[in-house]
């Protein structure tokens, strides 16, 4: 059986919200006007990060899950981002 996989150091999300090419990439987000940091983490794998003050005034958009605030920043992941780590998981045991 073959899969698609990102290579690594890149993720495609299938979500039209997330496509970059390797983990240091800003991520616009123009429907929310945020540019997001993509990152990962043993524990968490991918999430995005984004300064605090980026949605000061404005509520956080629905689409963010298992949001953390650290410091000046916010961290979350999407319900499509958790299930491709989901999926990367699987792959990889």
């Amino acid at each position: 059986m073959s899969r698609n996989l990102p290579a690594r150091g890149s993720a495609q999300w299938s979500a039209s919200t997330i496509q970059v090419n390797d983990q240091q990439s800003n991520i616009p987000i123009e429907e929310h006007d945020l540019v997001l940091d993509l990152k990962y983490d043993n524990l968490r794998q991918f999430y995005v990060r984004f300064p605090l003050g980026d949605i000061e005034g404005r509520p956080l958009p629905l689409v963010f899950i298992n949001v953390v605030r650290r410091k000046k920043y916010i961290e979350c992941q999407t319900l499509d981002m958790v299930k491709q780590n989901q999926r990367v998981h699987i792959v990889h045991s």
